[in-house]
Parts: structure tokens; C-alpha cells; sequence
């Protein structure tokens, strides 16, 4: 079994996550395990969004900005997968309105 873990700058843009499909194409056969954690600067955003810890009238914002750099990032890595963004689900409307 083999155990891959990605993050940080190795999956902070398009051709950083196709580099990582990639190498995990290489070994397609083998029983794998993929840890990706926080892309970037995502774990300083996720962190402002725990309550008290900025001011609650700005949360809707940054996370509207953490989905939107995901979005992107995602349509760049797959320009031929349809991607729909998470901030036009009824879900992300219902919990946290359409900022």
C-alpha cells in the first residue's frame, strides 16, 4: 500500500494539482491512500471563520473567497469537467446566504 499526502503549495494551483494527478497516476495499480490537506493559505482562511475569531459581519465574505479560490481552482485544473460552485447550492444559501 502506498500513502500520498499533499498540501499546502503542492496543490495551490491548476498545474500544481495536475502534477499531482500525475504522480498518482503512476501508481493507479497500487492500493493507495490520498491525504489532501488545506490548499495554500486555506488553513489561515478556515481559521477566521471560527466564531469570535474576526468579525462575524466579514465570515460570509472570506468564506464566499475560500469557495471562490477552490472554484477556480478546480475549473482550471479540469477545464473539461463541468464544476458547479458550492456558493450557488441551496445548501451554502440556506447556512449562510448569498454573500
Amino acid at each position: 500500500m502506498k500513502v500520498f499526502k499533499f498540501g499546502g503549495a503542492s496543490v495551490n494551483s491548476a498545474n500544481a494539482v495536475r502534477n499531482m494527478a500525475s504522480i498518482l497516476q503512476k501508481y493507479s495499480d497500487d492500493r493507495t491512500v490520498v491525504v489532501i490537506s488545506a490548499m495554500g493559505k486555506t488553513t489561515n482562511k478556515l481559521e477566521l471563520l471560527v466564531p469570535g475569531v474576526s468579525d462575524a459581519q466579514q465570515q460570509p465574505i472570506l468564506l464566499k473567497e475560500l469557495i471562490e479560490y477552490h472554484t477556480k481552482l478546480l475549473k482550471s485544473s479540469f477545464p473539461t469537467r463541468k464544476i458547479q460552485s458550492m456558493r450557488r447550492s441551496p445548501t451554502f444559501s440556506r447556512h449562510y446566504g448569498t454573500a
